[in-house]
């Protein structure tokens, strides 16, 4: 994610989908006025804010924390009030200082985020040290994407192949997996995390104009920074023909159709004893 601001506004699969299972697991989580809440993965901050607090109703303490400081940055200065706070955190790396200074959490959530995590068995071991004893974690990430497909043909490409290099980094380690909510459970098992339920959600989204697909494909790619400002609008191209053929391929769709795309929700909701 590189514009806040972009984000912000393009992002409403993202938006959605952590409303309907918020809306969903929210009551099979036991509920606590005096709940220590965190968000991991938490962007901008609207989700935060507007989804997971309203969801919540009372708690003590809601922290947002994201690895990208501009989008804690505009998190804190559009999002905080009250008892909602962020702050920068990279879930897969030293937790220690930041657990001294907050402590541990009885709610941990995280909104498609731990699909950028390239050792992901590190993040949920933090996320285990995070949680306090009892503690729950509500868990959702893509787990599989045409959209991390199309990344994977595009590193191919000759012109582009140069910035995008450590493509791997950037793929779910669930991408192409056959049993990837299992593969899931059994990590969160290692480190500490009773399973409560964990599974998949086959889920799609169609955009409304391309403008939409376009700003939601700039707001979310990892990789459009690298890339000179007069190539931008020509790697933004490619990536729009790239996914398009994608769809095509998988014979469910046509040209002319309203660019609509499937991928697989992974929701994992877990207990630390």
């Amino acid at each position: 994610m590189n514009d806040p601001q972009l984000y912000s506004r393009a992002s409403p699969f993202q938006v959605r989908d952590a409303t309907q299972i918020l809306g969903v697991y929210k009551k099979r989580m036991s509920p606590d006025d005096a709940d220590i809440v965190l968000d991991i993965g938490c962007g901008s901050g609207d989700v935060t804010t507007n989804v997971l607090g309203p969801a919540l109703g009372r708690f003590e303490l809601l922290l947002g924390v994201d690895k990208s400081r501009d989008m804690v940055e505009y998190a804190q200065e559009h999002c905080e009030h009250d008892n909602v706070f962020y702050e920068v955190l990279d879930i897969a790396g030293d937790v220690s200082e930041f657990r001294e200074e907050w402590g541990t959490f009885s709610k941990v959530f995280s909104f498609y985020c731990l699909h950028w995590v390239s050792d992901m068995r590190r993040a949920l071991a933090n996320i285990h040290s995070l949680m306090s004893s009892g503690g729950e974690a509500l868990l959702v990430f893509v787990a599989q994407c045409p959209v991390f497909e199309m990344y994977e043909r595009m590193a191919e490409m000759d012109k582009w192949k140069n910035y995008m290099e450590d493509i791997n980094a950037f793929i779910p380690m669930t991408q192409h997996l056959a049993q990837p909510s299992f593969v899931f459970s059994q990590m969160m098992e290692e480190v500490g995390i009773s399973t409560v339920n964990c599974s998949t959600m086959n889920r799609s989204f169609a955009f409304t104009s391309t403008k939409m697909l376009r700003d939601c494909m700039v707001a979310v790619n990892p990789f459009i920074k690298r890339i000179p400002l007069q190539q931008r609008n020509e790697y933004v191209e490619d990536c729009i023909k790239t996914l398009s053929a994608i769809r095509i391929e998988s014979g469910n769709v046509n040209e002319n159709e309203t660019c609509c795309f499937s991928y697989k929700l992974l929701v994992a909701h877990g207990a630390k004893n």
